[in-house]
């Protein structure tokens, strides 16, 4: 077994070199920005990870075989959640990292870049912010409930499915849209939020964020999405009868 510990102090000591290093943007073609430190935070932490446990890495920015097909246990990173919050100064983005196994994270890391806040949940029990233990909220009904979410640029706003996911969000007493699914997932966790939804997003955004989830007393659903690698996602404190 690897050293839990260490993992996390290196995942911190990459992001806040990623912070003091700038926002560089290597390429802003379209819809889609590429910034230096999504490529030097993934090569950071692949060889990393690699090195570290000998386990295969499916990167946002690398590898991308079907998370569903791999078979043991491996890693899924998003090593810059919130690109475009990092580039324009917008303070919610963060490095996340997740050892998978049987279709469920074992191990999970959300690195809050700009708070420098390490949100971790381990094989030995529980979810936990800076060392401090952390849960869900006790909120028991989505009426009274705050959730997280976000739209794709990419989706058709007039189709069905959309109505639908709109539909259902109004079911909350309030809509937060944070631009990075991983920490949208550790405010799920630390009880700042209740809930989080989103359609058809990259497992990578995700991955680790579920796990804190889990370990701080929530649950989540999963489901298949569109294409590989994208998924449909509910996770909430577990009180809300979703």
């Amino acid at each position: 077994m690897f050293d839990e510990r260490r993992a996390g102090s290196f995942i911190r000591s990459a992001g806040r070199e990623a912070l003091a290093a700038g926002s560089e943007c290597l390429s802003d073609s379209g819809r889609d920005i590429k910034l230096k430190a999504d490529m030097e935070l993934h090569e950071k932490l692949s060889l990393f990870l690699t090195d570290f446990t000998g386990l295969s890495v499916l990167s946002e920015e690398g590898e991308q075989p079907d998370y569903t097909s791999v078979q043991g246990s491996f890693w899924i990173l998003d090593p810059l959640d919130g690109s475009y919050n990092f580039h324009r100064g917008l303070p919610h983005a963060a490095v996340s990292v997740s050892l998978w196994k049987g279709g469920a994270p074992q191990v999970s890391y959300v690195y809050d870049i700009f708070r420098d806040t390490l949100y971790y949940a381990g094989t030995g029990g529980g979810c936990f912010a800076d060392g401090g233990k952390i849960h869900c909220s006790d909120a028991d009904s989505a009426c009274q409930a705050a959730v997280a979410s976000g739209f794709s640029v990419y989706r058709d706003y007039s189709d069905e499915e959309m109505l639908k996911d709109i539909a259902f969000l109004r079911r909350f007493k309030k809509i937060r849209f944070i631009g990075s699914a991983a920490l949208s997932l550790a405010y799920v966790a630390e009880g700042r939020l209740d809930a989080y939804f989103e359609t058809d997003i990259g497992i990578w955004d995700v991955a680790a964020g579920l796990g804190l989830v889990k370990a701080a007393g929530g649950t989540y659903r999963l489901e298949k999405g569109s294409a590989p690698n994208k998924v449909t996602v509910l996770a909430h404190n577990g009180r809300l009868g979703l």
